[in-house]
């Protein structure tokens, strides 16, 4: 399954969609469940070496733990209105989750 990914640079893609749709919870957990699957074959070295490597995993995950106040924040162009994004707990699991690999 991995190689199929990394070809098609999927993971990067997931990403992308990941932030695109702040609000999306079933497609936040979808992508998790996908880059968790990734992490928990640690007995496979290059497919975590490409998830840290060759992907922006680590960029986007640095941006959402920036400690600026309107880190993870969302602002509706219409009202507004600051609200946080939705998908800012998945990201923490997924940090947690390379943690532990």
């Amino acid at each position: 399954m991995h190689q199929a990914f990394a070809d098609g640079d999927l993971y990067n893609k997931l990403l992308f969609f990941f932030e695109y749709h702040p609000f999306h919870n079933v497609l936040h957990q979808k992508v998790f469940s996908v880059l968790e699957k990734a992490l928990s074959e640690s007995h496979l070295p290059h497919t975590v070496n490409h998830l840290l490597y060759q992907t922006s995993l680590i960029k986007r995950i640095l941006d959402t733990s920036e400690t600026s106040a309107s880190a993870g924040l969302h602002v509706f162009s219409s009202t507004g209105n600051r609200v946080r994004r939705g998908f800012l707990i998945y990201m923490r699991k997924i940090a947690t989750k390379l943690v532990e690999v």
